[in-house]
């Protein structure tokens, strides 16, 4: 049994004709004829009753148009699951992202990904940069948002960035030099730094403070590692140090806590990471999203 035999069955079923059925299938009546004489065959009964001027179902034949109706829907929804799987109109995504990625920027951006493919799945992992890597090498992850680190991604990896942002110190409100529009990184040489331990996801960012210190001449004095951004600001307003942070990350807002702007600043790229080989067909329509929402400064 193929499935055109009873795609020709119910279209003769629906007509009561053999002629109005080849017409509209625009095949020649002898084939179709010969096309049902074979499903007949396989069946072991005739399914219509017919002579020059009428055509009408028998019993066997109305029970299998019952069948065959839901084995062609059956089917033609496969095909469809098929085709929009290929076209990333179903699936899933699997996303990762650094904890030091703004948040605001993801929400907006998985928001307008669901609003125009809500039958694609959208899994958010949070991850280190290192872990990111080997998830979307090893086809885990399709993809991570993630701050982009100085040094030039690896050869298997592309980016879009999406936003640059630049640094602000974070000081206790009766800091000297809070009150000051903008301050340079050297001007904090003197005090004691508070940083998110690389430990906890924010490699990056940790990396970013020694670096834009040792830029400005000199060593950080680390006084105190934390697990998250919201005890950074906790010991700063407690005055147990100073921080640097993005001016893009402003979630957290504590009372203590003065942010200045670091002149002249080092620029942060943030953006999205993945693999050179796209895999997932869901993918192409995910990074079209971004770069709509997340248009570069």
């Amino acid at each position: 049994m193929e499935l055109r035999q009873l795609r020709y069955f119910i279209a003769i079923a629906d007509r009561l004709s053999f002629t109005r059925a080849a017409e509209d299938l625009v095949i020649a009546q002898p084939a179709l004829s010969a096309q049902i004489q074979k499903l007949e065959a396989e069946v072991g009964a005739a399914l219509f009753v017919r002579d020059k001027r009428h055509v009408e179902l028998t019993d066997v034949g109305r029970r299998v148009l019952a069948e065959a109706r839901l084995t062609v829907s059956h089917a033609d929804r496969a095909l469809k699951t098929g085709i929009d799987g290929a076209h990333g109109v179903t699936g899933r995504l699997c996303i990762g992202y650094n904890r030091v990625f703004p948040l605001l920027e993801l929400s907006r951006c998985v928001r307008a990904f669901r609003d125009a493919r809500p039958q694609v799945e959208v899994n958010l992992v949070q991850a280190r940069a290192a872990e990111m890597l080997e998830a979307i090498r090893d086809g885990t992850m399709d993809a991570g948002l993630v701050l982009l680190p100085d040094d030039p991604l690896p050869d298997d990896m592309q980016a879009y960035r999406m936003l640059s942002a630049g640094v602000n110190a974070l000081l206790p409100a009766d800091h000297p030099l809070a009150t000051r529009p903008s301050i340079a990184l050297a001007d904090l040489r003197d005090d004691g730094f508070v940083l998110v331990s690389t430990r906890d996801g924010f490699e990056c960012q940790y990396d970013m403070v020694l670096r834009s210190c040792h830029l400005a001449g000199f060593v950080p004095n680390v006084v105190q590692e934390v697990a998250e951004t919201r005890l950074v600001f906790g010991l700063v307003a407690a005055g147990i140090g100073v921080s640097l942070i993005s001016s893009a990350l402003n979630e957290t807002q504590i009372a203590g806590v003065v942010r200045v702007p670091i002149e002249p600043t080092k620029v942060l790229e943030y953006g999205l990471m993945w693999g050179r080989e796209l895999l997932n067909p869901a993918f192409p329509a995910f990074l079209e999203t971004v770069q709509n929402v997340a248009a570069p400064s």
